[in-house]
């Protein structure tokens, strides 16, 4: 055990899934504690789906790890990276490397699952607050 914490301090990212399994532990926890679920909005699940994928197409990946004399791994997403594209030659843009062709690998992590959660809870925040401020500036109209 700790061996095992000693390696997760000298090498983090080969041990990030702990990091996730317990925030995603945490995360949920929190949701049913708080009772956060008891109004699920799908709308708003489905902006933040839609709005990580246009995240992940616009904000390019500005410093792609060099793994050979040619290929190169470019990793999108935000605020957390998800998914990694190994590429010969590419571009630090997402749709110029899925046209290309030369994609020799790509993964998928589990900063996709952080992304989602993360939007999802933003926007409801977000659109909770504008809902108040509208309904308290009709209330004071009346």
């Amino acid at each position: 055990m700790l061996t095992l914490l000693f390696q997760a301090l000298v090498l983090p990212e080969n041990y990030d899934w702990i990091a996730m399994i317990v925030a995603f532990s945490l995360t949920f926890g929190l949701y049913r504690y708080k009772g956060w679920g008891q109004a699920f909005n799908k709308k708003i699940l489905w902006m933040s789906v839609i709005l990580m994928v246009l995240l992940s197409l616009v904000i390019p990946d500005v410093s792609p790890t060099h793994l050979h004399t040619t290929e190169y791994a470019y990793s999108y997403g935000f605020p957390f990276k998800f998914i990694t594209l190994y590429i010969e030659n590419g571009s630090k843009f997402v749709i110029p490397n899925l046209i290309s062709g030369g994609i020799t690998g790509w993964n998928v992590g589990m900063g996709l699952f952080g992304n989602i959660i993360l939007l999802y809870f933003s926007l409801h925040f977000i659109c909770k607050k504008l809902t108040n401020e509208t309904r308290d500036l009709v209330n004071k109209e009346s």
